[in-house]
């Protein structure tokens, strides 16, 4: 079995408490299916990996400053399924971050989840297969669209109803990002579990 890991951003309060209660509200009215596994993040990079000491050891050795994520407007777009998203602005600073991921990680990860990934998404443009081919997942380097995802529909009307609840939400002009979480998936339980984190330094720190 692949066990699955992504690098990425928590979304803390209030920011996550406003998402989380839209999407409560939205699960009660079945608009939204309830998912354990769900928590309002960022991700830097997704991946199946063999070894987790040897990730965990390089993970801990990075070091990064702080920095502002910042937002730019929620989207609705077709993937296998329908999706919701509030997008990241991408910064220089933001897309450093991905690629060192990438440069550090990406020769750790195992190939079942990349071929997953092509059996799954047919569709792809021979960029995208190219970058799974490398980095075992399409969305990386030049194609990397940072974002959180607000919901995932199969019903077109629901999408809709869903949109228009997240419109009212209050967008912060950004949040300050000090630490970078490991998470591991919990087949078992279903759910994203922090396996470990680096803390960024502030800029009078560096």
């Amino acid at each position: 079995m692949v066990e699955k890991y992504f690098f990425g951003f928590n979304i803390e309060n209030p920011f996550r408490s406003d998402i989380l209660n839209i999407r409560s509200d939205l699960i009660e009215k079945g608009i939204v299916r309830q998912k354990k596994r769900y928590f309002p993040h960022v991700t830097i990079y997704p991946q199946g990996f063999n070894d987790e000491k040897t990730l965990i050891k390089i993970f801990k050795s990075l070091s990064f400053s702080e920095f502002e994520l910042s937002f730019t407007k929620i989207y609705m777009k077709q993937f296998s399924k329908k999706i919701l998203y509030l997008e990241v602005k991408i910064t220089p600073q933001i897309q450093k971050i991905h690629n060192i991921f990438l440069d550090k990680f990406a020769s750790l990860r195992n190939n079942a989840l990349a071929q997953t990934i092509l059996q799954e998404k047919s569709d792809m443009s021979d960029k995208n297969i190219a970058l799974i081919e490398k980095y075992g997942y399409p969305y990386c380097r030049d194609q990397y669209r940072p974002h959180i995802t607000l919901g995932t529909f199969n019903d077109l009307n629901k999408l809709k109803i869903a949109t228009k609840a997240f419109s009212n939400i209050e967008i912060p002009e950004f949040l300050l990002i000090k630490e970078i979480i490991l998470f591991k998936y919990n087949e078992k339980n279903d759910l994203w579990e922090e396996l470990d984190k680096i803390k960024l330094s502030a800029p009078n720190e560096i």
